[in-house]
C-alpha cells in the first residue's frame, strides 16, 4: 500500500493557483502529497495535466449542476476505490461537494480532514440554479453546517466583513483565513521566454485582463473602453488571457467586430498560471473589471489574487470603485478606482496610466512593496503549516 503523508481530493481537472501553491508548500516540509481528482474536459476537449503532480484520476463528471448533484453517488463510490489503496496522515479537501466522502475516509482511516473552503460556493449555486431549485441550496446550507462540525482544520479565503470567518467559527474552533496571494518572488519564470514575448510585442503597450472572461467580470465592457483608448493612444494592445464563461465567447468577438478594435485586441486560450504570468511581467497596466453584482460584493480585500498578481510584477491596476475588490488598491496606492459599468472611466484611467509613466511606476512600487512585506505566500503558508502541526499530522 502507497503512504502519503496528505491525500487532496480535488473537484476538477486542474489545480487552483491555491491549491498548487498548497501543494508547494507542503513539499518544501518533505510530506509526501497524492492529488486524487475527478477529470474534466476544457473548452478544446483535453485533459489538463499540472506538471509535477502524483496525480490519481478518478472518472470524468458532467458538466452541469444539477448533472453532477446526480453523478454524485458514483463519483463518492469511485474516490472511495482509490482511498482505499492508500495509506495517509490527513485528508486535504479542495471543494464542498467532495467533503462528504472525505470525511467518511477521515472515520474510517481515523485522520484529520482538513476543508480548503476558498470558493463562496454555495451563493454561485444558487445564481446557477433555477429559482424553483432554491430550496435545494437550503437543504445543502443545513448539511454543509452539519459537515463543519465534523471536520477537524477549516482553511478558508477573506470575505466581506470575515462572514465566512465568522460563520465557520461558529461551527468548528479551528479556522485560519488564508488570503489568496501570490510569492514574494518568481525566480521560476524564464527569462528567455520573457525577451522574447517583449520582442513579439515590440513597441506595443500591453493592457492586460486575466482570469475568467465573462459579462460579470467585465470582458465587454474592456472592449468598449479599448475602442476610446485606441483614440489617444495607436501603440496599445488588449491582452485577454482566460477561459470564456458560458455565452460569453460570441458575444465578445461580436464586440470586437463591432468596435473595430480587430488589430489591437489579442486573446489567449487559458495557461497554466505560470506561463500566464509571463506576459504579465511585460505589460503596463492590469484590469479587475468586475461589474457591481451581488456576489462580487462577497470578495475580502484578500481574495483578490488578479490583483495582488498584478502588484507582484509592479503593474498599476485599473480596479472597481465598489465592495473590498478594489479596496487593497486604495490603501496601497497602487492604482485607480473606478466605476467599471463606464467605459469612459475605465479608458480615462488606462490613458493617465499610459500618459503619466513615472506616476504608473510609482504605483506599480507601491504594489510591489505591500506584496514583499504583507501580502505574499511565504507569511500565509504559516498558518496552513501551524494548522497541520497543530493536528499531529505530520512530524517534527
Amino acid at each position: 500500500m502507497a503512504k502519503y503523508d496528505i491525500v487532496i481530493l480535488n473537484h476538477y481537472n486542474r489545480l487552483s493557483p491555491r491549491v498548487e501553491q498548497e501543494i508547494n508548500t507542503f513539499r518544501k516540509q518533505g510530506w509526501k502529497v497524492l492529488v486524487i481528482k475527478w477529470h474534466r474536459l476544457d473548452n478544446k476537449g483535453k485533459h489538463i495535466q499540472n506538471k509535477n503532480d502524483e496525480v490519481s484520476v478518478v472518472t470524468r463528471a458532467p458538466k452541469t449542476l444539477i448533472g453532477l448533484y446526480l453523478y454524485l453517488p458514483w463519483i463518492y463510490l469511485l474516490f472511495s476505490f482509490k482511498l482505499i489503496k492508500f495509506s495517509f496522515q490527513a485528508i486535504h479537501c479542495a471543494h464542498l461537494i467532495l467533503l462528504p466522502v472525505s470525511i467518511l475516509w477521515g472515520k474510517v482511516r481515523r485522520v484529520p480532514v482538513i476543508y480548503d473552503a476558498y470558493e463562496f460556493h454555495l451563493h454561485e449555486w444558487k445564481d446557477r440554479l433555477p429559482k424553483f431549485f432554491h430550496f435545494v441550496i437550503s437543504f445543502i446550507t443545513i448539511f454543509e453546517n452539519y459537515l463543519i462540525k465534523s471536520v477537524d482544520g477549516i482553511l478558508t479565503i477573506d470575505s466581506a466583513e470575515g462572514f465566512l470567518e465568522k460563520k465557520y467559527k461558529r461551527l468548528n474552533k479551528n479556522v485560519e483565513v488564508v488570503y489568496n496571494v501570490p510569492l514574494k518572488n518568481s525566480a521560476h519564470l524564464n527569462n528567455q521566454l520573457i525577451e522574447e514575448l517583449s520582442k513579439k510585442y515590440n513597441n506595443r503597450k500591453i493592457i492586460i485582463y486575466v482570469g475568467g472572461l465573462s459579462v460579470q467580470k467585465g470582458a465587454l465592457v474592456a472592449l468598449d473602453a479599448a475602442k476610446e483608448v485606441i483614440n489617444k493612444h495607436r501603440d496599445i494592445l488588449f491582452l485577454f488571457i482566460g477561459m470564456f464563461h458560458r455565452n460569453t465567447e460570441k458575444l465578445f468577438w461580436n464586440k470586437i467586430k463591432g468596435n473595430k478594435i480587430n488589430e489591437y485586441v489579442e486573446f489567449i486560450d487559458w495557461l497554466p498560471y505560470d506561463e500566464m504570468l509571463h506576459y504579465v511581467a511585460i505589460s503596463k497596466v492590469g484590469l479587475i473589471l468586475h461589474q457591481p453584482i451581488k456576489k462580487f460584493f462577497l470578495l475580502g480585500k484578500g481574495n483578490g489574487r488578479k490583483a495582488f498578481t498584478y502588484m507582484q510584477f509592479r503593474i498599476p491596476v485599473v480596479a472597481p470603485n465598489f465592495g473590498n475588490i478594489g479596496s487593497i488598491i486604495e490603501e496601497e496606492q497602487c492604482g485607480i478606482l473606478v466605476d467599471t459599468t463606464k467605459p469612459s472611466e475605465i479608458s480615462d484611467a488606462i490613458s493617465y496610466l499610459l500618459s503619466n509613466p513615472e506616476e504608473a511606476k510609482n504605483m506599480g512600487e507601491r504594489g510591489r512593496k505591500a506584496i514583499e512585506k504583507i501580502y505574499n505566500w511565504e507569511i500565509e503558508e504559516q498558518k496552513i503549516i501551524k494548522l497541520y502541526k497543530s493536528l499531529g499530522v505530520v512530524y517534527e
